[in-house]
């Protein structure tokens, strides 16, 4: 028997970003070894049963038809020889689109290589966030390591209602303005390297080097969390890729999703429930850069999300479609998000795999042509840079994130973040 769920505002936001091109998110495990694809496959069948969405199909007037007894997806099996194979088969698994109306909206595969497996795992966005696609992850390690029937996810209807009352119309167009305001003049966007008539993804990864975990995690504590040095690393990294291009660096933005599911259950349920909040930077000093970061992720990190975050999604709620102004409210030259659950998945993994590693990535609009995540995993912090091939190459993505690494440099310093890094 099949329910009907009517889709939130962020699916709704997501599936018109979507457009015709791929608009997806994905989380990888890299194994350290080789992945039994008979044991997977039931994990997979396993994984679907356990959250109701995975199996969901797109119906008429903005809903999802969620139906059981569906046959699960496939594990899909290739082979790479050497790492440059790994990248080009990954960046072909992220930029598969799919057709929402008969395909479940979720793909497993396993890259085979040298040094070890890679479980990577895509979900089309219109359905699924970050945290969805990390929580798929996690279970499906669990039930491969684990076994045992599933249960259903009970939480993630919870989470897909994002529950919150409707705020008076005056304080709504309050906070849009406020956010209008940032965005005027227009911010910058990321200087292309090159314009081709190509389609797809790349993604790069880097982990976060040991010098700047050992900076971050000794950083003086303070109003800025390590989330906001983080963030402010991006946008000084992106500053300097734009005056190293020639390009204007100011004024600069990066939308940091914040995660709307209930405080019980913060990184269960797997569905769309977390809104890109835009944060504006207006000056490349790295002291100010950090302070305008955490002045303005402080308020909707108040308590579980801020007044003002319930009173915009109540208001966006009611709204079928979103107008110019507010798509401008909340534009941001490119988005930075955490993929947090590294550290649950890792606390099922047998000795055997225990030096697995995680990884995950967001999709990138035209205007943004690149976008970036970070896995929180025991003390690493996996980055990674997804990347329109039209506009970006490896090369560039890998540079970038090693300019991010040198920016969380410059915000650790004791004594605060004093150096200027001559181009």
């Amino acid at each position: 028997m099949a329910e009907l769920v009517p889709q939130n505002v962020v699916d709704r936001l997501f599936t018109a970003l979507r457009g015709n091109a791929p608009w997806n998110v994905h989380a990888e495990w890299f194994v350290g070894g080789a992945v039994d694809v008979g044991r997977l496959a039931d994990a997979v069948a396993a994984t679907v049963r356990e959250h109701p969405l995975l199996r969901a199909r797109q119906g008429p007037d903005g809903v999802w038809v969620v139906a059981d007894g569906v046959t699960p997806p496939p594990v899909g099996e290739m082979t790479a020889v050497g790492e440059p194979a790994v990248e080009h088969l990954r960046g072909r698994l992220v930029s598969a689109p799919f057709d929402l109306r008969r395909d479940p909206p979720v793909r497993f595969d396993v890259v085979r290589a040298r040094e070890g497996d890679h479980v990577v795992v895509v979900a089309d966005h219109a359905l699924v966030d970050g945290i969805g696609i990390s929580r798929t992850l996690i279970s499906l390690i669990a039930h491969y390591t684990l076994g045992g029937r599933p249960s259903v996810d009970r939480t993630w209807r919870a989470a897909h209602r994002l529950a919150a009352p409707p705020a008076p119309e005056h304080r709504a167009e309050a906070i849009l303005r406020e956010l209008a305001r940032r965005a005027t003049p227009t911010a910058v966007r990321l200087a292309r390297e090159h314009q081709r008539d190509e389609t797809g993804y790349g993604v790069a990864y880097r982990e976060l080097s040991a010098a700047a975990r050992a900076a971050l995690a000794s950083a003086p504590s303070g109003p800025a969390s390590a989330n906001d040095r983080l963030v402010a690393a991006f946008c000084l990294a992106g500053m300097q890729w734009n005056r190293s291009s020639g390009r204007p660096a100011l004024p600069f933005s990066a939308g940091v999703p914040v995660n709307l599911r209930p405080a019980r259950t913060w990184f269960e349920g797997v569905c769309n429930a977390a809104l890109p909040w835009p944060v504006r930077v207006d000056d490349e000093d790295p002291a100010a850069v950090l302070a305008q970061v955490s002045d303005q992720l402080r308020p909707v990190r108040a308590g579980l999300y801020s007044p003002g975050m319930r009173a915009l999604l109540g208001y966006l709620a009611q709204r079928q479609e979103l107008t110019v102004r507010e798509r401008h409210a909340l534009a941001t030259t490119t988005l930075v998000s955490t993929v947090p659950g590294a550290d649950v998945a890792r606390a099922h993994l047998p000795p055997g795999v225990a030096s697995a590693r995680f990884y995950g990535g967001s999709p990138a609009s035209p205007p943004m042509a690149m976008t970036f995540a970070v896995a929180p995993d025991a003390g690493s912090h996996r980055m990674s840079a997804r990347y329109l091939l039209s506009h970006h190459t490896a090369e560039g993505a890998a540079r970038f994130l090693s300019m991010v690494d040198f920016a969380v440099l410059r915000l650790c310093e004791p004594d605060g973040p004093k150096v200027t890094v001559l181009l």
